[in-house]
Order: C-alpha cells, then structure tokens, then sequence
C-alpha cells in the first residue's frame, strides 16, 4: 500500500518544458506534484483538490495569474501561491503581494531560488497545520506606481511595499539622496486602504524652524506676529490619509516632542491653543542620514526614532540597479519627447554601456538630470556616448580622491590580488579597453614603452602552475609506451572541459548569457550575450568524463556521440545564428600549434557575422600566434602560456590543468 503525500504542489504554466523541469527540479519523497497549462483549468483543481502550493505564471490564458490568485484565495484562503514571470513589472509585484503571493519571482533565477522558496513555503504549511487555519486574509487593493526597474534589488523592495501598504504602521524609508524615496511613500499609499485622500508631503528640513511647528500642527489667530487667521496644520489635513514627512532627520528636538505625542495617541494640539486635537494618519517618513548615528549623538529622540521605524525600507543606490539604468533612461527619454513635443531621441548600444558604467553618486536623480542635458545639447536624434555629459553636473563632482582610494580598497577585498595588483590590472585592463586593445596607443597614455608596457600584461607571463592531477595523470599514461592514441584525444578533449567550465564560471553575470555546447540560448533581451566556441579537432571524441556532465537530451539535440565524432562549432551556432552578430564569441583552443584550425573556425564565425571575437588557448606556439595575428589583427589573443617545441612535441605542456581559471579571472 503506498503512502499518502504529505504535501500536495500546483505548477500552472503554458510552456511545457518549464513544468517538466520544474516536476523534476522539485520532486521530493512526500510532495506530489500536479500540473495545469491554463488559468481555468487550475482555478478548478485548486477547488476539488487539498493544494498546498500553487506554482503559477503570472502570463497565462484565459485570465492571467493575478486573477488566479484571487480565485485561489476565494475558494482556498490557506493555499499559498507563488507567482513568476520572464521580467514582472514594479506594479505586478506590488499587486501580486497586496493580493496574498507569498513572493514574486523571476523565471530566470528560478534554477537558484525556487526550491528554497517551496521548502519555505511548505515549512509554513506544516506550522499553520499545528496552530490551525486562518482566521483573516489581506484586503485586495488596487492602485498604481510609477517606479521603474526590474532588478532584483528593487523587486525585493517593492514585495515590502506591498506587504506593508494595507497597516497602519509608520514606515521608515532610507537610502542615498536621489533614490526615490517620495516615490516609495506614494507607492505605499496609493496601494492602502487610505488612498482615497491624497497624500500630502512636507520636507522638514525646507521650512525653517519657527515655521516648521505651526506647518505641521497648525496655529491659532494671534498666536504669533503674522498669525492673522486660524490654519489647520498638515496633521488635521490628513485625517484618514498619509502624511509623507521628508529629510525627518533634520527635525528640530522641539517639534520631535510633538510629533511623538501624535504618533502614540494621535492626538495634538495646535500653536496657541490649549485644545487637544484628534488625528487618524499614517506616518511616512525618509531620510538620507543614518538616524541611529543621529540618536548615537544626542541630535535625534531615540524614542521617536523606534515609534518611526517600525517598518525600515531601505532603497539600494542606482549602481547596484544595474539592468535598470536602461530602462529608466528610456523612460527619461519618452517623457522628454512628450514635454517638448519633439522627437524621440534614442540610445546606441555604445551609449547604453557607457551610462551603465559610470556610478551615479546622485542616484536617478542624476540620470534624469543627465538625459534631460543630453537631449538638449544633442544634434541629432540617436544619442551616442560622447552625446551624454555624464560627470559634468554638480552632482557628479563631489567625490574626493578619499573616496575613490577607498572605494578601490572595498572592491579589492572581493579578489585574490592585493589592492595595488588590483589597481594595477584594473588600470591595464581599462586602458587597452579605451584604446580598444591597441597596445601601441595604450602604453604611450600610460606614458612607458611599449615593450615595459607588455611585460604588464597577464597573458604575458608565463603562470607558475602545480600538476593538475587530471593532466598528470593523462600525461604519465601518453608518455608511456603502450599509450593507445585514442588517450591523447581523450586528454585534448578534456583540456577543453578545462576551458569550457571556467569561462562560464568567470564569465556569466546577473545581465550576461553565455552560451556554451552545454546550454540552449534564451530569447530575452539582455545586456551582454557571449558564445563560447570550443575547438576540436577533426576526429577527437569527447571523453567520458566531459560527456558524464551533459545530459542525455542535450547530446542527442546537438548530434553529439560519445567517443566517436567531435562536435563542430556549426553544429550548435546553426540554432542562433541571428545572434552571432551581436555577441561577444570566445573561441576556446586547448592549444595552438600551427593556427590552421583556429584560423579556419574564425573565418567561419566571420562568415556567420560575428565581429567581437577573443581566441583563448591553454599553450600556443610562437608559429601559431603569428599566423593567426597576421590572419586576424583584429581577434584578441590570449594564452596561459607559450611554448617553443610545441609543434615537436606533440602534446600540451604538464601544470596547465587550472590555466583556465586563470586566464578568465584575468580578461
């Protein structure tokens, strides 16, 4: 007799290879997993069946996975639901979290994160099981925001916002100037039950301090010299709405007393009366500066510091938004052209990299103001890189050499390198990138010879590397006598695994794709795409221990057979070759003797349209670098190491099995 499941999952999907990955991603003993391709189809399993976890798209047919959730919560309040999407909006996520999703998440980080966030939930279900069923559920509220992005960092900021946005509890907004804090308190307003009274907003540290007391709490006739008339102050006029008070750490300490009173009663009294007034607001507050700092130092109330930050929402800086920097120049851009009725002006992909690599100290309220100058100053309606002024506007020049010095320091501490040998390749690694890899050109602005100037660079140097046990061992076996030939292509082809797999681990980001014999390539856009193109000879089979990596699937899709026949670059680049053109292409050589080979599946690749193109090799021989730089003087080449007899002896030279990871932890 089998056993019964212990928990019961829903995945809800149109695409049906992504609800057989994730049925094996998330199979476990104990969790029985059911599948839907459509809304309707799921909205009546969950109603028939005792479902746990629902795993739904938010695009889905005949009603998208929104409205699901909201039929799930109708008719199975403790059921939790987990919504995904290629790229969800700000306004989906806050949605999705106000109407009772557990988590919004991107299907792209779904291989890293989905499991975790199931076991989470079904961790939830055990204890709502021990403690019994749920007495109330989150009113569905509607609204809308303005705030733009997709990244991660501010996804996990907007889930906060909507989870906080139907209480009544102050919430503390912090982050850099220029991050869009204002634009947070009305998102959190515009998403509570109080939206339907406007927010009103007062920055404490505009109004001077005399008039600061009567601006919140209003003042009677005669109070003081100018008090002509009774006024309300911001406090009465937010009754049953919210009132979002801006730089609250420049408050002077007498109206901290007051405002302390009004949020542990709600009552208040305005200047010159003795009256006591009754208020219903929630309180909103930001600040640019580090308030415990402030309470630390005796300038802030501690006590009205922990009445304010019940609920701290902390907004990451624009340098840690790095895929949303496009996105918001495009927005800047469309809003231009519709204020001044005039042409849309549009970015290069030049133009796109250069705003993504500088750091924004003034946050997106520099990058608006940077495109609002670029579009005034622009002769034309395509927006190149030396169009766009970045580092001109006030907000740009206050950083002080302390600052980079010390910048340079914190990034240093993620590396191997000491700081000054990470300076000093960073500053190579820039440099031959400004002059796009001339090195003549590169060493005279760096003001030295350019034969001192190569002696700098990583791939000149030859690595001293221990015996990696893989290529000791293959080459112990290839140096003895009864060393069959099939061992040698064996052992090539492993050296390519050696490529392969570290350029994939240095090489792929949060914004890159790489593409490799081993993965299929994604159809979103993304800011950088590299294919990695590793070189077998004719006749080398793969061995063993590479094909044990690839699955099945994957060497039947790719007409791979094991120890048999090599896999040819255009046998995986036929599937995309619309995207050669526009990515960056790594040729993976293990070595490179006289350059035939890696000249020839250059000249292929070009025929394909590709035109970034780097030759990564393990050893080459003087011979083969010549041949291939007279052949292709534009390809960068980089080796682990040069050696003299290479064609003479025939194999690759021993302690070369971890080059990999240190040519790619170098480009």
């Amino acid at each position: 007799m089998s056993k019964e499941p212990e928990h019961h999952l829903l995945l809800v999907d149109q695409d049906l290879d992504y609800l057989d990955w994730a049925t094996k991603h998330l199979g476990a003993e104990g969790l029985k997993i059911l599948r839907c391709d459509s809304a309707d189809k799921a909205s009546q399993v969950v109603k028939k069946a005792p479902i746990d976890v629902v795993i739904c798209d938010i695009k889905l047919d005949p009603f998208d996975g929104v409205e699901l959730l909201q039929l799930i919560r109708a008719s199975s309040p403790e059921t939790i639901t987990i919504l995904t999407a290629v790229s969800p909006t700000t306004s989906q996520i806050i949605e999705a979290t106000q109407k009772g999703a557990l988590d919004v998440l991107r299907k792209e980080s779904l291989a890293f994160e989905l499991r975790q966030v199931v076991e989470s939930a079904l961790q939830t279900v055990d204890q709502r099981r021990e403690i019994g069923p749920l007495s109330d559920q989150r009113p569905g509220l509607t609204g809308k925001t303005t705030i733009i992005g997709v990244s991660r960092p501010l996804q996990d900021v907007m889930k906060v916002v909507g989870r906080v946005a139907h209480s009544d509890a102050p919430v503390l907004v912090t982050g850099e100037s220029g991050t869009g804090k204002e634009l947070i308190a009305r998102s959190i307003h515009a998403y509570s039950p109080r939206r339907k009274k406007e927010m009103l907003v007062i920055n404490c540290g505009a109004i001077p301090e005399n008039l600061l007391e009567s601006e919140l709490f209003g003042h009677e006739k005669g109070s003081f010299t100018g008090a002509i008339a009774r006024r309300t102050g911001r406090f009465e006029d937010s009754h049953e709405s919210t009132l979002f008070l801006d730089e609250i750490g420049d408050l002077p300490p007498s109206v901290q007393v007051k405002l302390l009173r009004v949020l542990q009663d709600g009552t208040f009294s305005r200047v010159g009366s003795n009256e006591v007034q009754k208020t219903d607001v929630r309180i909103v507050t930001a600040t640019n500066k580090n308030l415990a700092q402030e309470v630390s130092e005796g300038r802030f109330r501690e006590d009205l510091y922990y009445r304010l930050n019940v609920v701290e929402i902390e907004l990451p800086p624009l340098r840690d938004r790095q895929e949303d920097i496009e996105i918001l120049a495009e927005f800047f851009l469309d809003q231009i052209a519709r204020r001044n009725g005039t042409a849309r002006m549009r970015l290069t992909g030049e133009a796109i990299e250069h705003l993504q690599g500088h750091r924004w100290p003034g946050n997106v309220r520099e990058l608006e103001n940077t495109m609002a100058r670029a579009c005034a100053l622009a002769l034309s309606d395509i927006l190149l890189p030396e169009d766009i002024p970045i580092g001109r506007g006030p907000a740009s020049t206050g950083g002080t050499l302390k600052d980079a010095l010390a910048l340079i320091l914190e990034l240093s501490e993620g590396t191997e390198r000491n700081a000054l040998d990470f300076v000093k390749g960073e500053l190579i690694r820039h440099t031959l990138e400004q002059c796009n890899h001339d090195l003549k050109e590169a060493s005279h602005l760096l003001g030295m010879s350019q034969a001192n100037f190569k002696k700098l660079l990583p791939t000149a140097k030859k690595p001293d590397l221990k015996n990696h046990p893989l290529v000791a061992d293959r080459l112990a076996r290839l140096r003895s006598a009864s060393c069959p030939p099939r061992d040698f292509r064996n052992y090539l082809s492993d050296i390519a695994r050696l490529l392969v797999l570290p350029a994939t681990a240095h090489l792929a980001t949060k914004e890159t794709e790489v593409v490799t014999p081993l993965t299929s390539m994604r159809g979103q856009k993304l800011a950088r795409r590299i294919v990695l193109v590793p070189i077998l000879r004719a006749g080398l089979g793969f061995s063993e221990p590479f094909l044990q990596m690839i699955p099945e699937a994957t060497v039947a899709h790719y007409g791979m057979k094991r120890n048999e026949e090599s896999l040819q670059p255009e046998v995986y680049l036929e599937r995309f070759p619309d995207h050669i053109a526009e990515s960056e292409v790594f040729v993976l050589d293990p070595m490179l003797a006289t350059g035939g080979s890696a000249i020839a599946a250059i000249d292929g690749l070009k025929e394909r349209g590709a035109t970034h193109l780097h030759f990564v090799c393990l050893v080459a021989s003087p011979e083969g670098i010549k041949a291939l730089e007279e052949s292709h003087p534009d390809v960068r080449i980089t080796s682990a190491a040069v050696d003299e007899g290479l064609n003479k002896q025939g194999y690759i030279i021993p302690g070369l099995g971890d080059a990999g990871d240190r040519i790619f932890g170098t480009l």
